[in-house]
């Protein structure tokens, strides 16, 4: 089911998705359904590639040769329509009624390949000399098995050096599994991920030998009062880096669906409004339930001096600085609790609290498969609720 809008290009949007219904593409055949969406890419200057393997149609279509490149992943073909007395109307006869468009396929996902090509078109009509390059890469067997589609055709791009910057993966992940996705942009963040919390606890643990080896002969009372005053700037210093980082990354987000919404002419950058937002909210998200994280790395994994927490955070610090230097994104938390552990390690690993630690392993470590296992599930959710199309 679609929902048909009223808009300057609804029309030949919903045409599209009309033809494209119409063929009864039941997996792995494709019916003609690539042939009819080459058509209209090749008026767009797109240039296109078949790779039939077995009885699947599978397609590239790319624009431009230059970098960056990006690729839009869809099938064609739709699982079998079921009891036909259960429907009001047959499956593959496209029939608008109450101003939606019902037909097998019209969600999933004929209706966002008609989407895609008229974006594309008006893109194109809109920026001809666009920087970098689009293209797609289309397959029949995303609702069968996924053998020859996607992951083969992804081989032989693999095997003539043709490099995907950026990549709408969506459903293709699940059928043309860890082929399509960039390893060469995801490795260095998965790698810092580990990384970052090592390096927080090396240069704290050298910031604060450093620092007891030229202090020693100094007045304890002098040392302490000048690392109250330090502490400040290097707390300072943990919050500039803190937002110069993660908050680049809600950043990006907002700023990809502006982009992706024509909301930025175009142009990809990121909105001034966009940048206070994201800061403001972050420090009002501290403000108001930040204590916990803060308690718990503050009192609950070691004792802290001002000197050992202003060590901590100058280590922390610039590890973020690094990593944002280097334009790669890491959390924060794990950086901090790497270097308060660096700090805490001169005073023996017995004065550090590992139940604690342990705990926050766990977390670091049921984080991300979390976050992978609540977005399988809203997909599965969204698949036959059928969202609608504007």
């Amino acid at each position: 089911m679609l929902l048909v809008k009223s808009a300057a290009l609804m029309i030949p949007l919903i045409e599209l998705v009309q033809q494209l219904v119409a063929k009864p593409s039941v997996t792995p055949n494709d019916k003609g359904c690539q042939s009819l969406l080459c058509q209209h890419l090749k008026c767009l200057d797109f240039a296109i590639e078949h790779f039939p393997f077995a009885e699947v149609n599978n397609f590239w279509a790319r624009r431009g040769k230059k970098s960056p490149l990006l690729v839009f992943v869809g099938h064609t073909d739709v699982v079998p329509a079921g009891p036909l007395e259960k429907w009001e109307t047959p499956p593959f006869m496209p029939t608008i009624r109450n101003g939606q468009l019902y037909g097998r396929g019209s969600a999933d996902m004929k209706g966002s390949l008609a989407a895609m090509l008229v974006a594309c078109r008006k893109f194109i009509h809109d920026y001809p000399h666009h920087h970098g390059s689009i293209a797609w890469l289309i397959t029949s067997d995303e609702e069968g098995p996924g053998i020859q589609g996607i992951a083969k055709v992804t081989e032989v791009l693999k095997k003539r050096n043709e490099k995907i910057d950026y990549c709408l993966v969506g459903e293709a992940l699940v059928e043309g599994g860890w082929h399509v996705l960039n390893w060469h942009g995801l490795l260095p963040v998965l790698i810092a991920i580990v990384l970052s919390p090592l390096l927080g606890l090396s240069i704290s643990w050298l910031l604060i030998k450093l620092t007891h080896t030229f202090l020693k002969d100094i007045d304890s009372s002098k040392t302490q009062c000048w690392a109250r005053r330090a502490q400040f700037i290097a707390g300072a210093l943990l919050s500039l880096g803190h937002g110069g980082n993660d908050a680049q990354k809600t950043m990006g987000i907002i700023a990809v669906l502006l982009f992706s919404t024509g909301l930025l002419n175009g142009h990809f950058y990121i909105p001034f409004w966009v940048i206070i937002s994201c800061n403001f909210v972050m420090g009002l998200g501290t403000l108001i339930g930040g204590w916990r994280i803060v308690n718990t790395l503050g009192n609950k994994i070691t004792q802290l001096t001002p000197l050992s927490g202003g060590c901590a955070a100058t280590g922390a610090a610039l590890t973020l600085f690094a990593a944002t230097d280097l334009g790669i994104p890491v959390s924060t938390t794990h950086t901090v609790t790497g270097a308060i552990l660096g700090v805490g390690s001169t005073n023996g690993w017995l004065n550090t609290h590992w139940p604690t630690i342990r705990r926050i392993m766990w977390a670091w470590a049921l984080t991300i498969p979390a976050a992978g296992l609540v977005a399988s599930v809203v997909m599965i959710l969204a698949i036959p609720l059928k969202f609608s199309l504007h």
